[in-house]
């Protein structure tokens, strides 16, 4: 198979496995996923994808093991980034989380759902006073965003 032919096939699989995410059925994108990770193991389009179907089926730690594979393998690759230390938050792994995410949103500071995952990740591990820099710091990029508008008044309800 050419190389354009690997990279067809690979866009392929990820479509298909994540319209089968979409449909409530991640088990059946994990199975659409065998193949093409077995021949491509170290794709980071293919893990985040598994990734994302393991997160969907309830499997936190199967899908941290597929983000931190795919971030391994595509340093920058944001939404994994992202997915990464959403999944670490989840696991109460807190301060890798909040590694994760700011490395996320220095790459690309647009990515809302990476900063709301670090303010939580502040406030959850009790330094709200942290979360509130960092949701002022996100509303400087995001001026208009409702939910870092909408965690930022919590932050202030939990203060009183």
């Amino acid at each position: 198979m050419s190389s354009a032919e690997s990279s067809a096939a690979i866009v392929a699989a990820c479509q298909a496995a994540t319209a089968r995410i979409a449909a409530g059925d991640p088990a059946g994108a994990m199975r659409l996923l065998a193949e093409p990770l077995a021949r491509q193991p170290r794709d980071p389009n293919l893990l985040y994808v598994a990734g994302n179907a393991a997160l969907a089926g309830g499997d936190a730690a199967a899908a941290t093991g597929y983000y931190e594979r795919s971030v391994a393998a595509a340093s920058t690759f944001v939404a994994a980034l992202a997915n990464l230390g959403f999944v670490l938050r989840l696991e109460q792994r807190l301060e890798e989380a909040r590694t994760v995410l700011r490395r996320a949103v220095t790459l690309e500071p647009e990515h809302v759902s990476a900063w709301v995952n670090l303010v939580s990740c502040h406030v959850n591990e009790g330094e709200p006073e942290a979360g509130e820099r960092v949701a002022r710091e996100a509303l400087a990029v995001h001026p208009d965003d409702a939910v870092l508008h909408w965690n930022l008044a919590q932050i202030g309800r939990a203060h009183v």
